[in-house]
């Protein structure tokens, strides 16, 4: 019986020194995020941009693998219908890399619409929830290229199919 507990303490240890090992050779491979000097990123969706949606959006790195990020656009041409969209995010990135790679990303979104289509015209002021996924590319030089695909469901029923309208996203960014 003491020969099995000493057998069991022994191979506990050895186990648990492997452990270490692993994980300290882990850690030598992967940048360590608290002394990542590069956590903020500006964007603008250049797809938006030539409907002319007049766009710039703010990410902010908080952890590896997320990040949380503000869209904001502006309709500046008289024949946009979208006078002004705000939608905040969280993204989840997948990858070894400090938030570069696939991502998925959900959040709300305020937006004020005005249909200058037909006879009539109306504005409406409404607010919703999207999600989306994408890819994301960094550089060496810290630029990014973005392309990415999301679905919104807002409580404005006369936009689109009942509230539901799509964003693509091609946007070129820099990160400092």
């Amino acid at each position: 019986m003491k020969k099995i507990c000493l057998i069991v303490v022994c191979l506990s240890f050895a186990f648990n020194v492997f452990a270490q090992e692993l994980l300290e050779k882990q850690a030598k491979q992967r940048p360590i995020f608290s002394s990542y000097k590069t956590k903020n990123e500006i964007q603008t969706n250049m797809f938006f941009n030539i409907l002319g949606l007049t766009n710039i959006s703010y990410e902010r790195i908080i952890y590896e693998t997320m990040s949380i990020n503000t869209f904001l656009g502006f309709g500046l041409v008289n024949d946009v219908t979208t006078k002004f969209i705000l939608y905040p995010k969280i993204k989840i990135y997948f990858g070894d890399s400090i938030c570069n790679g696939w991502f998925v990303d959900a959040g709300l979104i305020l937006l004020d619409y005005k249909d200058r289509s037909g006879h009539y015209s109306w504005e409406q002021t409404g607010f919703g929830i999207g999600a989306g996924f994408g890819y994301k590319f960094i550089n060496s030089k810290n630029w990014i290229f973005e392309l990415g695909f999301e679905i919104t469901k807002t409580s404005i029923n006369n936009l689109g199919a009942g509230g539901r309208f799509f964003i693509i996203t091609i946007s070129g960014a820099k990160r400092f």
